[in-house]
């Protein structure tokens, strides 16, 4: 992302993965990447990208003659660390696998999309296993064979 260093980006995305940790009660040694399908919430770096895109979507279909103009020239003709603009789509296109020219693909369904396939089928049932036993821990599923006091 153009405006905020790369080093910042991930030191911010490593608190917000704290704080998820937090808010919903997992154990601290959760894996950082278990995080966002426990949670059903995309990374924060692809949330971010995401709604980068959707900004810049919205610039380029501006019915602003001088937003859509300035837009447009950052995009695609100042991109390479001229502009913010500019730099910001490359970005959201890199990480998502799409040319500039189709940029206007990227949304929250298409992101949420990418983000799946990326995934294992070993990685997702690990991650199913965790929901139950969580589910389980906190009183939405029972066990038959084990009571409340044996689980916690």
């Amino acid at each position: 992302m153009g405006l905020i260093t790369l080093v910042n980006q991930y030191a911010f995305c490593a608190i917000w993965r704290k704080g998820l940790r937090r808010i919903w009660n997992h154990p601290y040694t959760t894996h950082c990447a278990l995080l966002p399908l426990l949670c059903r919430l995309l990374p924060l770096m692809d949330e971010l990208a995401c709604r980068c895109a959707i900004f810049i979507n919205r610039c380029l279909d501006s019915d602003c003659d001088v937003v859509h103009f300035v837009a447009s020239h950052g995009v695609y003709f100042r991109r390479i660390m001229l502009s913010p603009i500019g730099r910001n789509s490359l970005f959201c296109c890199r990480r998502f696998g799409v040319r500039l020219s189709a940029i206007a693909h990227i949304n929250k369904s298409f992101v949420w999309v990418h983000y799946q396939s990326q995934l294992t089928v070993s990685y997702r049932k690990t991650v199913y296993l965790l929901l139950e036993l969580l589910f389980v821990k906190f009183g939405s599923l029972s066990v038959s064979c084990l009571s409340q006091a044996d689980i916690k």
